[in-house]
């Protein structure tokens, strides 16, 4: 006859690691939501923006000006950043 030995576990150990994953919510979700959040809330404020600044009457016209100009300072900004790390 042969005898092994009896292992016990810590069921509350177990049942607290399924509990912590349950709850997670997975990465790609998560990074999913948090960037339609914030384009999102990019959007709503570049539509605040684009009806307290008025450059022409067309709303097409407007826009295109509006977003160039954002699109510029973001240019600038990248070279900028990218010229500080270089050095």
């Amino acid at each position: 006859m042969k005898i092994n030995s009896i292992t016990t576990y810590n069921t509350n150990n177990i049942t607290l690691k399924n509990q912590k994953h349950k709850n997670k919510i997975s990465e790609p979700i998560k990074n999913g939501i948090q960037t339609t959040s914030i384009w999102f809330g990019f959007g709503v404020g570049l539509d605040f923006l684009s009806r307290k600044c008025s450059f022409s009457k067309s709303p097409v016209k407007n826009s295109l000006i509006l977003n160039g100009i954002i699109g510029s300072a973001a240019g600038i900004v990248t070279v900028i950043k990218n010229m500080y790390e270089k050095k």
